[in-house]
């Protein structure tokens, strides 16, 4: 017996801007209820917004940061830790 998945298809987009740095994302995940989490690191003293205001960085470390988002993509919670 096998079961069809429907095809995948784009649910939403988003596009960060970021200036004088890097940022890597290291893992997404997507719940059964459509909640879109997304882990990484800010490399370099940058600004970074996700949609929950600016994450605080710095220059000579690597910033981890988490972000979630509703089904529509809008923006549910964003933080970060300095290492």
């Amino acid at each position: 017996m096998t079961q069809q998945q429907p095809p995948a298809h784009l649910a939403w987009s988003r596009v960060f801007r970021a200036h004088d740095g890097r940022v890597w994302v290291a893992r997404t995940r997507v719940d059964v209820s459509g909640v879109t989490t997304l882990l990484g690191v800010i490399n370099g003293d940058m600004k970074l917004d996700l949609g929950g205001g600016e994450l605080a960085t710095d220059r000579d470390r690597e910033t981890v940061f988490v972000a979630r988002f509703g089904p529509n993509g809008a923006h549910l919670a964003s933080r970060n830790v300095l290492l």
